[in-house]
């Protein structure tokens, strides 16, 4: 059974995947990246996405950016 979330998780879902795309450009590019609201770290963060002690994107976040881009 799927959980219904609201619209406003929805939404922070799919910005946080638009983003995840940017800090991986970021990170491979070797530059930082500019400081996003901590709403979508947070989330980030939640997912596994992030890096609990700092601000690198790990494996499954470049996943999951790949497969946001393929959509």
């Amino acid at each position: 059974m799927k959980i219904k979330r609201s619209p406003e998780q929805e939404f922070i879902d799919q910005m946080t995947r638009k983003l995840l795309v940017d800090w991986c450009d970021a990170q491979i590019r070797g530059g930082g990246w500019v400081s996003s609201p901590s709403v979508y770290l947070e989330y980030a963060r939640s997912k596994g996405w992030l890096s609990k002690t700092d601000d690198r994107v790990l494996s499954t976040g470049f996943e999951t950016a790949a497969r946001f881009l393929k959509r």
